[in-house]
């Protein structure tokens, strides 16, 4: 059975866990051990459901993404960490995203120049693409060091590449590479989502040190 275990808040370490079966049905979500909200299926989770804790919040379960884990959670509208609407999380996928991206150019580059692989020479695929591999590693690493500009450089990189792709496999084949256009959609969704995200992610965390050094 899938599960997801989160904490309540960053001040709050009571256990929210999470658990489901098959495409998110009979889900329930547990606080401290105890079941708090019941969902019958997927549809009934892209609805949403709450529930008012005895402290008077409000604890909510909804649905943020297939990319995201496929779940939020979140008290009076602020989500937990690591659920799939955090922003931490959503900057994390991005990262993890791009990296996926570099090693799989660098990997096919090399491929298509050791092997040789006729086909993936003929798609522009050799050392042009081994080296933009690795600068998606830089951008990856950028990225998960929470910086907004090595995200949108990775986003414009990876939507020109992916348009040059299309393009050549295009002249080599004579027809759109439909799979592969759905498969970079998929991909570049959740890199464009994290652009807001990280900036605030990247404010709060150089907020925190100054909040405490003024308490202290």
């Amino acid at each position: 059975m899938p599960s997801k275990k989160l904490t309540l808040a960053a001040n709050d370490s009571r256990p929210v866990e999470v658990h489901w079966k098959g495409n998110f049905k009979n889900l329930r979500v547990t606080l401290d051990g105890t079941d708090v909200i019941e969902v019958a299926n997927k549809q009934e989770l892209q609805a949403g459901k709450s529930v008012t804790l005895p402290n008077g919040k409000t604890l909510a379960v909804g649905w943020a993404g297939a990319y995201s884990g496929g779940l939020s959670v979140e008290l009076d509208g602020v989500p937990l960490p690591g659920s799939g609407s955090d922003p931490v999380t959503m900057v994390k996928v991005a990262a993890q995203l791009l990296a996926f991206v570099a090693i799989l150019n660098i990997a096919l580059g090399m491929a298509a120049e050791l092997g040789p692989v006729e086909f993936l020479v003929r798609l522009g695929i050799g050392w042009a693409s081994a080296i933009a591999g690795g600068l998606y590693g830089v951008l990856a690493f950028g990225t998960y060091k929470r910086h907004f500009i090595a995200l949108l450089l990775g986003v414009g990189l990876f939507a020109f590449d992916g348009i040059y792709t299309i393009f050549i496999s295009f002249e080599y084949t004579g027809r759109l590479p439909t799979g592969g256009i759905i498969f970079r959609v998929l991909l570049l969704l959740p890199m464009i989502r994290a652009l807001g995200p990280i900036r605030t992610v990247r404010k709060s965390e150089m907020d925190e040190p100054t909040a405490r050094v003024v308490s202290e």
